[in-house]
Formats: C-alpha cells, structure tokens, sequence
C-alpha cells in the first residue's frame, strides 16, 4: 500500500482534469475455496509439471467513468467485511484518458487496460511503484474495445472494433503483433481466453452473436446467436465450465454450458427496465456484475441466486468492465515458454502444441518457424490483374501477378520468372503509389477502392467502399496524395486522399459521361486525363485534377472501336491509348496523333507504359488465351506477348521512373482535407484546396465545413412521417452506409409524407403530405440544414404522384380522388386542371426531352401518354395488372414500372413496344427509382430500400426500418444525370402571360382555370365578367378570386397576383371593384373587375399587430368596413384607403361582418374556443354605437354570418358546434337549419328569393349550397376546381340609398348612416369640428424621393399637388406617372382616378443592367457607349486566337442593354479557336515551351533539348491568324555543348525479332552476366525471317510442290476466317455500348452470384490458418502468395510464319522448386 500511496504521489500531479480510477474490490473468500490447478501435460524437454500458487486476498477490479468531469476512474477495493469501504485507489492523471477494459498479470503485479482517449490510444499498464506505460500503440481508426492477458506466454489479446479484428500481441517485444480474426465480423465488444484450453471466446454486438476459437485463431464457430442481442460483457466460469455474457439490450446475465451447449439459462433479468448491466465477472461461487444506472457492484450467489451488493451508489456515472483476479500466480510452462516455442516472431500455445506466426508484414516460411527476411514484391515489377479459375477454392479468383525487374533482365530470356497473390475477388482496376509501396485496386465484388502493400505483408484495407461493380480506371496522384477513380455505373470520376477507409471523396466530374474506363494522372502537370464510350462519346477528355477546366483533346466517329485504356509516358509527355485494334499516342494536348500498331485480331483494353515500351492487355480472341503485349514505342512493327489462363484485366508498371517525386505547392498549403495542384501563370503550379462532397471551404480557404451544397448522388425516399436519404454509392456489403434513422429528416409523427419529385437544377425537394387534415404538396430546399419545408400546393385532395419538368419550371400531379391531372409552376402558381374524368391515375413521370408525360391507371391497368398541355392522350401500354410505379430511364431511353401488384418489374421502350421483365424481387416492392446504372426499389409491406444493379435479378435490401405499414412510399434519384440538360421551347416563358406548356413540337400558352387565352394566344382574360347576380368567392390555396353566375354554371378567375392569398372579399358596384384582405400580407386591395391584373392596387398597406380578415362595403357612403382580429377591433376606412378610423374597440376575436346601410345597422361575429361566452352575434349601428349582443349562448366559433333583409332574418355557420342556423335580426325566433358533419365551416351568404343558403368548408372542396328550410341535404359545386375557399359574398348588382348617397351627407370625411339619419366622423388624427360635418388637423407631407425631387413644392400641406422628376438612369415608376398629392395622413398619393398611396422609395427606379458576360473567345471590344445603363451599346468581338463561328457577325456584334428587361440583349456570336500545331521539323534539337498556347496570334518561345544549346538567333515563334507559325522554315536554333562518339555495331544473327518484314533495326539486346552488376549490352540488329539451305534439289522441288498446295489450303482457310472474324467483328460493335456495358456486367453478375456464394473459403493446405488481414481484407481467408516459372518465346504477327524466338510462353509452368507460403 505504501509503494502504491508513492504512485499516486507521483502521478497525481501531472493533471487535475482527467483521471483513471483503478477499483480493486478484495473479498473475503471461503478458506474451503478450491484452488485452480492446471493438468499435467506429458512430460518432454519443454514441459514442466505445473505448480500453483495465491498471494494475496481475491480481489474484483472494474473501470468506472465519471462524464461531469471527462475522466474516467478506476477503483481498487479490498478487505471486504460487512460493510465494504474503499482501499486501495490508482489515479492515473492523464488528459483525455478514457479506458474500456482491464486486465491483470499477477505474476508480475501489473494492471492492464485499453486506452481510447487522446492521451494515446493503445494498451497500458502500471504496476506498484511504477508510473504508467503505454506498451502498445494503435492508428487513430482503431477502438480497443477489449483486451486478455496471457502472463505465461506474455501475450495479450485484444479486439478492435475499429478494424473489426482482433489481434494479439507479444508483452516482452510489442513490435511483434499479429490479426488474428479479420473477416466476419461486425462490432466485436469483449474477449476472453481460456489459457488452459488454449481456447478464446469473444462478443460481436454488431453481430448479435458469441464466437469462439483455437488461441491461434482456427476452427472459429459461433456459440451463441440466437435470442441475443447486444452481448458486451463475457466471463469464464472455469470451475463449471460455463460461459456468462451480459446482454445490454435485454437486461440479461446468461451463461451457456460449455461441456454441452444446449444448455443454457438466464440468472438475472431486469423487470423494472431501470437498470443497465455493463459487466459480469465469475469466481468458484458467485456472479459479479456492475449496473451503470444504479451504479452498484453486485453479486449473485451461483447455489440459490440471492442477490447481494458490494458496492452501492458510488460517486460516478458510469460502470464499465469488470474482472474477477483469484491472486493466482500460475509457474506452468508451455509449449510456448521455452525460446519462444523455437517460433522467430510469435509463439502461439494452442491445444496439440503451438503455431508460430509472423509480425504484421512478413510471412511464414514453409519450415513453419522462421518469416520472411525481404521485401520481397517492392521494385521493378509490370503488374496486371488476372481471372483464373483456382482448382483449390473450386471457382474463379482473382490474381495479382508480377514479373520483378527491369525488363531489359527478362525480355529476351528464354524464361521469366512470375508470382502472383491469390486473391477471392473480382479486381479489375490498378495503379499504385511507388513512395508507400502500395497498390490501389478496384474490386467488383465488394465495390470498393483495395490498398496491397508492397513490403512482402498480405495485409490489405479499405480505401473508399461504395464503388459500382464496373470500375475499370484507378490513377495515384502520387505528388499530392490522391486517388482516382472512374466509376461506369455511376458514369463520375471521383477522388480521394489517401487514407484508411476515406470518408471524404469529392466527385471532380459528374455529367456528359457515357462510360468512362480508363484514367490517367500528371501531376507535374496538374491535369487529368480519361477515356469515355457510349452512343454519343468515344473521346479521350483532359481537366485540370480539381475536374475544372474540361476539354476534350481527342474525339474518334468510328463507334466500332472503342477507347480504351489510356497511359502516360511521362519521360516524353505522350498520351498513350488504344481502341481494340489499335494501339496509339499523342501530344497532351491531342495533336500529333500516330498509330504505333494495328491489328484486327486484338482486342486490347488497358495500357501501361515504361520507358520505351508499351504493355498492353489483350483480352484474347477465338479460343486464343489473354496475353500482355509488349510494344517499343519507337517502331511500329511487331510486339512480344505472355499469354496467361483466364481473363486480364488491368495493368501497371510498377517502377519509381514511372513517379519521379518533386516539389509541389501542396507541401505548404496546410488543406484540410485535400489538395491539388493546378495550371497557374505559365508553368508554375499553385495549390487548391478542395472538399469532399457536401462540404465546403472556410473563409480560410484551408479547412473544410458543412456546405450549403446541394445532396446529389442519392436517393431519397419518403417514410410517412419522415424522408430519409440513402447514398446511391452503397459499400461492398450492398448496405446504406448509415443507419435509417441516422440520414432522415422533416420528422412529423402527424404527417404522411408519400410522393416525391426533385428539381436538380433549383436544389429543391417536392412532396406530398397526404395529412388528413391539410392534404398539400410541400417543398424543401436540398442546401443547407433542410429543416424548414413550406407548402407549395395546398387543398389538394389526394395525391397519386407528383413530377417536375425540370426544363420549364412546372410540377405536374395525379389527383386521384378528383380523378384528375393537373400541373402548376414550381412556386404553386397558376395552376391548372389538365385532365378531367379519369379513372384512377396514380404515378406520373414527365419526359420534357420529348415533350409528352407518362401515368398509370391502377383500376384500368393501363400506361398512357399526352403531350405535357393533356392533347393527345394515348393508350401507351395496355392490360397491366395493378401497376402502381414508373420511372423513365433516360440513360437506355426506357421506361420501367412495376407491374402484377409489386411482383414484377418490366420495361419497354419509349413507344411502349417490347415490353420486357427485368427483375422478380422476392417481396412485393411499390416504387422504382433509376440511377446511372443501378435501380432502387421500395417495399410494399415496410421501410425497406432494394438495390441492384440493371443486369441484376437478385435485388438487395440495403435499408431495412421492418416498419410494417401498408403504405406505398415513394422514392426518386437525386442527381443531374436524372434530369438531363436539353434547350428549351418555355425558356424565358415565351410570351404567355401564365404558363407556357411544351409539346414534342413547339409550345402552346395556358391560363388558369376560370380564364382564357385573349386573342393574341398568349394573354390570359376572365372566362366572364359579371356585374351583377354572381358569387365572389376567395381561395387563397390557388391563390385566385372567382367569380360564379347566380346558376352555378360558370367560373372566371378575377386574375389575382400570384402572390395573394385571399380571405375577406367584397365588391363596390359603383366603380366595379373588387376588394380583398390578405392574412399572409395583412393588406387589403383592390382591382377592377375585369381582371386586370396590372391594374391591383393596395389601398391598406399592412400594419404592425394587424391581422385582417372580413370586409364589407356600404356603397352609399364609399366606405369600407374590416374586422380585425389581432388588433380586436372593427375599423373603416374609405375605398382609396386615404381616411382611416377605429370604430369599435376592444372587439374580442372579431370575424364575420355584414352592413345593412338602409336600416343603418351592422352585424359581427365574435369566436371563442375555451371561453365561449365571448362568442356572439353581434348588432350596431354603423357609427359604432348602440353595441348589442343578439345571439348569446351555443355559439364558440361562428364565422359564416349573412342576413336577409326581405325576411328581416339573420344566419350563421359555426365551425365547432357544426350548426347551420337563423334567427329574426334581433336574435329571436333562433332555428337550426342543418348539422354538419366533419366540417371547418367558414363563408356564408344567402340569395335573397331563394331557397338556399351558400356556405363554405375549409375540409372540403366546393360550394355547398343548403336548403333553407333545413329539408334535404347540401349539395356541391366546384370540388374538382376550387382547393381551399374562405369567404363568399353574393352580389345582386343593386343598392339602396341612405342619408349619405348625396354630397356624403354632407361630411367633410365620413358619412356613416344610422338608423335615424347619419353620423359624421373623421380620420383617426383629426377632429370633429363643432359643425358636425367638417375636420381639422394641420398635416405636411415630408418624405422625400429617391434618386428624385419634387418640382415646385416647398411645403406640402393637406391637398397639395406636386410634380416630380427623376435622376439621370432613373425613370418615372408607371404606377405613380403624374402629380402626387399630399393627404391628411400626411402621405404622398396618387392625384388621379386610383388614390393609391405611394412610396417615395419606388417612385425612380434605376435603369441599368448587369454586368456584361460573354462566352469563350468573346470579349468586349472597348468601352461601352454607356456603361451598364440602359441603351448603352456595347460591341462584342472575337479575342485574339478566335475567329467567329457564323458569316452573320463578320465585324462583331453589337447589343444593347434594354429597358423591358434590364438585361443585355441575348449574345448570338460564338468564336472558335484558331491553333497552330507543333511541328517539331521547325526547331531543330529544341521544342515550343511548355506554357505556349498554340492560339493565333500569340507567340511562343523555344527551348532546347537536352545537351544544346541556344544559338545567338534568338527566335521567337508566332502563331498567325491562319494557324500557321511564323517563321515555318527550318532553322538551326539549337547547337550541341559537346561531342560524345559513339558506335553502332550492325550485323546479321539468328532472328530476335518483333518485326514482321526481314528489315535491320538497331535495339538493346542483354547479355546476361554472371557477376553482380549492369548488364553489358551490345547493339544488335533485330532481323525478321530464316533462310534455310537444308536438303537436295529434288526434295526442294517435292517440298516446294507441297508447300504450295498446302499454302493454298491455308490460304482459303485464312480468307474464309477473316471474312468469318469480319462479320463477328461488326455484329459485336454494331452496338457498341450495349456490348460492352451488358455483357461486363452480366459477366460480374454471374462470377459474383455463383462462383462466390459463400462468404468465406477453406484455405489451400499450404497456407497458415489464421488471417493476417484487416477490414475490408481483399481475400476471403489469405491471400496466396506463388512465383511461377514461364518460358518466353517471341509472338510476331499473328500471320506471321516465322520461328518465335523470344516472346511468352502459352501455357505457365510452376517450378516445382518454388513453395507457396506466406
């Protein structure tokens, strides 16, 4: 104790914030306890019998942490009696510290833990009188979850949850550690080993499962996987053989028998739910086990499972691990304890004796003792990745093969040694970072980015997960540590930095791509380089390595050929590629294009170069093996070949010539996530930093945060009461790379969110709420934090699909209730009924490429068609069974649905012709979804996402929420590849005034419905103009007021502002206006009847604490009369909104008004839900006096309210009681007409000589229309038109008089009638004058214009009129054109027919466009004649280098900026550019610089080759107009510094060759040396074709005789054959892009589906049973390491007669001399 009280003493100090407490409980054990003692193993010179020995009181150790404080504490206890204090405690200080597990070691007296914190993450151990030591440190990815402790073989084990591995270590020398489990796991949680049966046990709560194995990681099996779920904590109970764990999840202690597992039994279960087990430990007699909520320690006695506590309520949060330490020193040997087993690295005991094994990074040697000394695979090596089937897994793997060195050792030797690493996946990609000694791979299977080191380990990881099977193009950005990658399927290119398992990928080029294969990188450079097919592009493109700055260099019209594989040789700056056939290079920039060979019967892929050589894979043809070809870049005669078994695929040469390292601008940038390096001013580099997707640069320019950017590359999927995302590029497990929940938003337990629609290009997110309240189409936007929606279409009644028109901004829908499609701008408005009368349309898709859209009838069981304005409506496809989803696959020009109910999914093409089943999904599924080349699918009877690829029958579920309701959700594509770029017929809306509907031809001009088109087909008129006899009714859900005959027969739309959304209306018949209140804007307005829409005005501005709702207007008096519900008052005001005036206030929730001027009366309502005795009918006098409450009682929330002054009756409609009732005008006589049912009644009015009442209901759609008398029920008019109506009003047309239609009644202001004549009143700030009719009040106008002045006006007082001009660039608004006037409110209005309020803000508007933007190779040509104001003329000419594209603007083009628009006149010119080629011919022994353009008319300067010089005739090259250089002669510029001699020695010797013709070419040839050294070299010519002087004349004469006859034979055979491949050979590219999409990825699907059906394979008997591989391992057990001898011939023309003499070999032959091993 004191040794320890000296630790602390020490330790302590060191900091005050984090902490670990070590617990060390001692219990008083029963003397009787039996001892544990080892059995006895047979005698031999290692084995020694085993002795035992305790020292020391049992003791139970466990971790707590303690979150106030982010420290974790570690307690030590002992001497327990009958009531258990605390003894011992370690307070090991450290920053950060935050153990998991403990472990002990008695035989040394030291404590064991994992640390994950960031004072360092590893393994610890302290011991008395010792300061803390880290042995073992782990990467920052990794997650000690757990750890064991072998004292007698000083091993300890750990898992990794991390990595998902567990790996053990050497205590004597922690650099010697081994991963021992890699594969098949999910979260591995606790271990713990049975070092007496050699046995280790361990928790997968990712899994749901327990596992167990041999110490030395064979024969693993599971033990537990049923009815488990989150085991975290396991124990031994050595004395009975049982295993415990602990189940978080469950609140469970079990244990399972391990002498017969079928035994198994629970010893404790939480009823109460208010506990949390965390840790369970196990002596001879008693159950420990720690709960972190109740924060007790506590045991179970094993004999009658009574519960007792050890330690209760300790001062910390939480509990973790806990062990039970008997004191136990063990003294037995093993088989590992003496000289390490004879084992170099590890000695592993396991149950027949030991297994050695390896540190991380070498493999065992065949004596199965001793590792690799040597790097062994690191240096010149050309890599390629073969398919071969492998007679020991009984299928097809993947091979990794090399040949080591330079080629110049083996190319002409008779023999080359090759090796290859076995590997159980699909590779197809390869490149590799020469400075890390790594190999970046693509794999098919488990879609993802593979890292294989070079160093002689077997050891692989994951890079990135979520490729797409078809990945055929990697490139290492070798300078500034990125990864490339171009993605098929998913037709992007996308890089990553180089890390572990990357998170961070940034997609550099994500549109215009068919199907991009290979890719290339030049860093020095700073441009990336990739070749892509498909039906429009067979091309070779080049950006800078951020994706900016896209051109492309070389473009081929011959779809035959395909191109291929593209290499750099960087030595030369030559682009070097193939098409099949042929293979080729070029200038970077794609210019000097030379075919280096060709020939029909290759079929080449992917190239690499070295040197002077081209290696080229060649898939091999007419039963003929795939070969690698090798080529010299310097002639064009002839190639050498190695053919292997299986298929090739990628290749690389693998040498540091090929990545020569250099300084670049990324050294010193300091980005925080990734760098490039990019074209700066001439030649120079600079660095950029760049962010992965959905991230963006801080205003540092270095560092990344979360972006504002758009989510794309996803799907979205609609879950009822939420909408989730689930990234399109899944792992390699074909799961979402989160949780369900974890990447769901917009979360509403009352909503039912169903169809989805997106708009790409405005980032913004469409969908139905199918609440049952507010059915609406809501919006969100797809940047930023995506919490906010807002309603876009509101009133819907039920949605069966939703769709955007991307290209000319609409939202189409299927009603299904109203059995109608409709469509409407992106922003709600103008909406309009397209298709009436139809059966059950459900989903809908629109084609805008096409001009024409798609649905679904679900009853009829048919696909129709229309154009996009509803003409021309077709059956499409007929007799579908239930289909319920469809979407258009532009990329295969298709059309997918589901069909049969959810049981099949099928396809046909765009005319609705070969229809065709594509996939069986074993659930029902309801929606479809199409991306790049994969397809989505949602299940009918869950929350589950399907993913396949379109090849695919098999879908997989790749989200799985088993949410069991029976709704079909939705789910769409999230990208710009869904929603191709195509030129518009709408753009600009063409001239319609409301909505411009494409059609597959031209365009037609729509309007709303209740208008029309005028009679220039574009403007948009009310259907009919009534003034007299009509409803008015508002419907601020179509945001329109209409106007409906007194028959219920004709709607007209009043034509409203978009942006209104109407409540109260009323009508003046005297000037033929119609007024309104808008609740959003809390104005009131008005317009002419007629629909004008130009012609609104705003007659009451909105106001602070204002909310307006009803109006009512006496036109006798030219006054108007609100109710106002947030202010609780009733107010009026006159028609042009100048007098103002409080009339009654203090109006609790005032809503419904009428006006009865004859009798000088007014009617209200007022509402209240939770005190009803403030709700009431109300009467008045129309001055406001005599207040009256006539309806008292049984009211809560009237707000419909009319009378009829013929029957002296008064009705209203109250939305809570339901009731429909009248009384007599003073409250008597009180009658229920109807009760409602379901019903938000609102408007009200009645017919005067009629029998009807006319009301209105928020929850329902129409007009109904209710008898009187209350016989019969309500009747509906305009559901299928009207979405959500609030206020109706009648107007006959007519009115009376009152004591104020003449003269105003003689008032100065208002004239209000009474029932006895008429009251005079005046605005709120003035005055009534003793005379009772006139007002005082001393008012100026003072506001001031902007950018203008008033002309002649130095004081502006009441009535005043004044002129106004404008500043220069400023003109006159329209809207206040004329004299102002100055009111008594003291505000400016308009001194003409409207009296409309200005503001003097906007009474100068300025008259200037934007900036000018012009194209590329345009610019402006001087200064504009103006500026950016309006009628500046600006003149636009080509840029020097670029000459214009069309004869119309020979001297330029001139535009203008225009006043309709503001903007610049639409540019029409383009310029294309004018280059010069390189001719090299020009400059002798020198070349253009590297920063010359090539443009005409600019200049370039010249440099000299290596070893010359610069004459004094100091040129400089131009470019000329015509694109040819000046000077063109050929000038001596360039001289050599010195003369070297040099000789060639030419001579005739036996053919080594690989030309076709007897020619004398001068090459290389190695003479191999014995010594040590560089190979000498002699120059020999390479010589085609043998003379032969064997045999006599008349045997030359036979031979010559047969020969003949039988070069006829093979003649005829080769004619026929050739005209046999021709026609094979344009039937297979007849379609190229089918051809090589199809048959690549059928050929994945079926090697992936039947050759890898298992997880896992048994390993070949020569390899080491445990697995040395972390996550993402790219093998399924080990990777094989081989070497294979193979003779080398020379492989001329495929035509050629000649004896190969150096060339590959056809058939690999091993050498038996050579072990495979690890």
């Amino acid at each position: 104790m004191e040794q320890i009280s000296t630790i602390m003493a020490t330790i302590i100090p060191l900091t005050q914030r984090n902490w670990i407490l070590v617990i060390y409980i001692l219990l008083t054990v029963a003397s009787g306890n039996a001892q544990l003692a080892s059995t006895p193993t047979t005698a031999s010179p290692t084995t020694v019998v085993p002795t035992t020995q305790y020292q020391g009181d049992p003791e139970i150790i466990f971790i707590s942490r303690d979150e106030t404080d982010p420290t974790q504490v570690l307690y030590q206890i002992h001497h327990m009696n009958t009531v258990t204090k605390i003894d011992r405690i370690y307070n090991f200080h450290n920053s950060g510290i935050k153990p998991l597990s403990i472990d002990f070691d008695n035989s040394n007296n030291y404590i064991y833990w994992s640390e994950n914190g960031i004072g360092g993450k590893g393994i610890w151990r302290a011991k008395d009188g010792a300061v803390p030591e880290k042995i073992f440190a782990v990467e920052s990815t990794s997650i000690v979850e757990s750890l064991d402790v072998d004292p007698v073989s000083q091993l300890v084990y750990y898992v990794d949850s991390g990595k998902k591995s567990i790996v053990l270590v050497k205590l004597d020398d922690p650099t010697l550690y081994r991963t021992v489990i890699a594969t098949d796991l999910g979260r591995p949680k606790d271990i713990i080993v049975d070092h007496e049966n050699k046995m280790m046990y361990w928790t997968d709560i990712g899994k749901g499962r327990i596992e167990m194995a041999d110490a030395d990681g064979r024969n693993r099996q599971v033990l537990v996987d049923r009815n488990i779920s989150r085991p975290i904590s396991i124990s031994l109970d050595k004395k009975d053989n049982r295993l415990y764990w602990v189940d978080s999840l469950r609140d469970v202690i079990e244990y399972i028998d391990l002498n017969n597992t079928s035994i198994r039994k629970v010893v404790k279960k939480e009823i109460l739910l208010n506990a949390q087990y965390s840790g369970v430990a196990v002596d001879n007699k008693r159950i420990f086990y720690t709960d972190s909520i109740r924060r007790h320690v506590m045991y179970i006695n094993k004999t009658d499972y009574s519960i007792d506590t050890i330690f209760t309520h300790l001062s910390f949060n939480e509990l973790l691990d806990i062990k039970y330490n008997d004191k136990f020193i063990p003294t037995v040997n093993n088989s590992c304890s003496v000289n390490n087993g004879d084992c170099e690295n590890i000695c592993i005991p396991t149950k027949s004796n030991r297994t050695c094994a390896c540190k991380e990074g070498k493999r065992l040697l065949t004596n199965g003792k001793s590792c690799s000394r040597i790097i062994a695979l690191h240096g010149a090596n050309i890599l390629f990745l073969t398919q071969e089937f492998n007679f020991n897994y009984g299928r097809t793997i993947s091979n990794l093969r090399g040949i080591q060195g330079d080629p110049e050792t083996w190319l002409y030797q008779p023999t080359v040694r090759t090796w290859y690493i076995s590997f159980g996946r699909w590779l197809t990609g390869i490149d590799f970072d020469y400075r890390s000694e790594h190999v970046y791979l693509t794999d098919a299977l488990s879609r993802s980015i593979k890292v294989f080191p070079m160093n002689g380990s077997l050891h692989t990881w994951t890079e990135f997960s979520g490729t797409s099977p078809i990945v055929h193009g990697v490139a290492v950005d070798w300078i500034n540590r990125n990864v490339y990658w171009a993605d098929q399927d998913y037709e992007h290119i996308v890089m990553a930095k180089m890390a572990v398992d990357t998170k961070e990928t940034k997609t550099v080029v994500n549109t215009g791509l068919d199907r991009p294969v290979s890719i290339a990188v030049h860093p020095k450079k700073g441009k990336l380089f990739w070749s892509d097919y498909g039906p429009n592009n067979n091309r070779i493109e080049v950006s800078n390595l951020d994706g900016s700055n896209r051109t492309t260099i070389y473009h081929s019209t011959d779809a035959s050929y395909l191109i291929k594989g593209i290499t750099i040789d960087y030595e030369r700056d030559k682009l070097i590629f193939t098409n099949g056939i042929g293979l080729y290079k070029m200038d970077l920039d794609g210019s000097n294009v030379e075919l280096l060979y060709q020939n029909q019967m290759l079929e080449m892929y992917e190239v690499s170069a070295y040197k002077n050589l081209v290696f080229a894979t060649d898939k091999g043809m007419f039963g003929r093996r795939p070969r690698v070809l090798i080529f010299l870049t310097t002639t064009t005669s002839g190639y050498n070949s190695i053919s292997f078994r299986g298929s090739i695929y990628g290749i690389a040469f693998y040498h540091p010539s090929r990545q020569q390292t250099f300084a670049s601008p990324c050294d010193t940038a300091q980005c925080g996530q990734m760098c490039v390096a990019v074209p700066g001013n001439g030649t120079q580099l600079k660095a950029k930093c760049v962010c992965g997707d959905g991230k963006k640069l801080a205003a540092n320019g270095k560092n990344c945060e979360k972006s504002d950017h758009p989510i794309s590359q996803t799907f979205a999927y609609s879950a009822g009461d939420r909408i989730c995302l689930v990234n399109a590029q899944v792992d390699k497990s074909w799961k979402a790379p989160h949780k369900p929940d974890d990447i769901c938003w917009l979360r509403n337990t009352g909503a039912d969110f169903r169809h989805l629609a997106v708009d790409v290009y405005s980032h913004t997110l469409f969908f139905s709420d199918q609440d049952s309240i507010l059915p609406n189409i809501r919006k969100i936007s797809l940047v930023g934090k995506r919490k906010n929606s807002t309603v876009v279409l509101s009133g819907v009644a039920n949605v069966g699909g939703i769709a955007v028109d991307w290209v000319s901004d609409h939202l189409y829908w299927t009603d299904i209730k109203l059995k109608e499609i409709w469509v409407a701008n992106l922003d709600g408005t103008s909406q309009k009924i397209l298709l009436r009368n139809l059966t059950k349309p459900t989903s809908i898709a629109v084609n805008p490429p096409n001009g024409v859209m798609y649905w679904l009838d679900e009853t009829e069981g048919n696909m129709y068609q229309a154009n996009l304005d509803g003409t021309d409506k077709i059956v499409l496809v007929r007799n579908l069974s239930n289909p319920l989803d469809l979407v258009i696959d532009y990329m295969d020009d298709r059309i997918l649905y589901i069909n049969n109910n959810g049981s099949n999914v099928e396809w046909v093409n765009m005319l609705g012709r070969n229809k065709k089943k594509l996939i069986n999904p074993e659930q029902n599924v309801s929606n479809i979804a199409v991306y790049k080349g994969y397809i989505a699918l949602t299940l009918m009877s869950k929350t589950g996402v399907l993913l396949t690829n379109k090849g695919g029958t098999n879908p997989k579920l790749i989200i799985n929420e088993n949410k069991t309701k029976n709704y079909k959700y939705d789910i769409i594509a999230i990208d710009e590849a869904v929603q191709p770029v195509i030129a518009g017929v709408c753009n600009g809306n063409s001239g319609c005034q409301q909505i411009c509907l494409p059609k597959p031809s031209g365009y037609t001009c729509a309007c709303t419905d209740g208008m029309k088109l005028g009679t220039d087909k574009k403007s948009c008129v009310p259907e009919k103009v009534l003034y007299s006899d009509f409803f008015l009714v508002a419907d601020d859900y179509r945001h329109e007021i209409y106007q409906v005959d007194k028959d219920l027969k004709t709607i007209s739309a009043m034509g409203l502002p978009h942006e209104e959304n109407p409540i109260g209306v009323a009508y003046d018949p005297v000037e033929r206006r119609i007024y309104w209140t808008d609740y959003t804007l809390g104005t009131i307005k008005r317009m002419a009847i007629n629909g004008s829409i130009n012609k609104q005005e705003t007659v009451r501005p909105k106001t602070s604490n204002s909310r307006l709702d009803a109006i009512a207007i006496d036109p006798s008096s030219r006054i108007l009369y609100y109710t106002d519900m947030k202010a609780n008052n009733i107010g009026i005001m006159s028609l042009d909104g100048g007098l103002n005036k409080i009339l009654i206030a203090s109006v609790y929730n005032p809503r419904a008004i009428v006006l009865d001027p004859e009798n000088g009366n007014m009617y209200y309502t007022t509402r209240s839900k939770i005190d009803t005795k403030r709700a009431g009918i109300w009467r008045a006098n129309m001055d406001g006096t005599n207040v009256t409450k006539i309806v008292a009682q049984g009211l809560s929330y009237p707000n419909g309210l009319a009378i009829d002054t013929t029957e002296m009756k008064i009705y209203w409609i109250d939305s809570v009681t339901l009731r429909l009732e009248r009384a007599n005008l003073n409250g008597t006589g009180r009658q229920i007409i109807a009760y409602l049912t379901d019903a938000y009644a609102f408007g009200l009015t009645i017919v005067n000589h009629t029998n009807y009442v006319y009301y209105t209901d928020w929850n329902d759609r129409g007009i109904f229309y209710q008898p009187r008398n209350g016989n019969g029920t309500a009747m509906v008019f305009g559901a299928d038109v009207f979405s959500g109506l609030n206020e109706i009003k009648y107007y006959s047309g007519t009115h009376g008089t009152t004591k104020c239609s003449s003269n105003n009644g003689g008032c100065s202001e208002f004239c209000l009638a009474t029932p006895t004549g008429r009251t005079c009143a005046c605005n709120s700030i003035f005055q009534l004058k003793a005379d009772g009719v006139s007002c005082y009040n001393e008012t100026t106008c003072t506001q001031k214009i902007r950018s203008g002045s008033f002309s002649n006006c130095q004081h502006a007082t009441v009535d005043k009129r004044c002129g106004f001009t404008c500043d220069t660039h400023f003109k006159k608004n329209s809207l206040y054109d004329g004299e102002l006037a100055c009111s008594r409110s003291g505000r400016w209005y308009t001194d003409g027919p409207s009296n409309v309020y200005v503001d003097t803000d906007n009474l100068c508007l300025e008259q200037k466009c934007p900036k000018l933007t012009v194209r590329e190779g345009v610019q402006q040509s001087g200064n504009c004649t103006s500026g950016n104001y309006v009628g500046s003329q600006c003149l636009l000419k080509c840029a020097k280098g670029y000459i214009v594209s069309s004869h119309l603007y020979p001297n330029g083009e001139n535009i203008m900026c225009q006043s309709n628009n503001l903007n610049w006149q639409k540019s029409n010119m383009t310029c294309s550019p004018i280059y010069c080629k390189e001719n090299k011919s020009s400059i002798l022994n020198g070349h253009l610089r590297e920063d010359c353009t090539f443009l005409a008319e600019h200049e370039c300067q010249y440099q000299c080759d290596y070893g010359y010089g610069k004459n004094p005739l100091n040129l400089t090259f131009k470019c000329d107009k015509q694109g040819n250089w000046e000077p063109m002669a050929a000038v001596v510029l360039c001289s050599k510094i010195t003369t070297t001699q040099s000789t060639t020695t030419t001579t005739t010797t036996e053919p080594t060759t690989i030309s076709y013709k007897p020619t004398t070419v001068t090459t290389k040839v190695v003479t191999p040396i014995p010594t040590i050294g560089k190979p000498k070299t002699t120059e020999q010519p390479i010589v085609s074709g043998k003379t032969s002087a064997l045999g006599t004349q008349d045997d030359a004469k036979i031979n010559g005789l047969m020969g003949g006859l039988v070069t006829v034979v093979l003649l005829l055979a080769i004619v026929v054959a050739c005209i046999a491949f021709y026609m094979y050979r344009k039937r297979r590219m007849s379609d190229p892009s089918k051809y090589e999409r199809s048959s690549l990825r059928e050929s994945t699907r079926s090697d992936m589906g039947q050759q890898y059906k298992s997880n896992s394979i048994d390993s070949p008997k020569n390899s080491v049973a445990y697995s040395n591989s972390g996550e993402g391992n790219l093998a399924f057990d080990n990777p094989i390491y081989v070497t294979e001898e193979a003779k080398v011939n020379l492989q001329n023309d495929d035509n050629d007669n000649t004896k190969p003499q150096i060339g590959s070999q056809h058939e690999i032959v091993m050498d038996n001399n050579v072990t495979s091993g690890m």
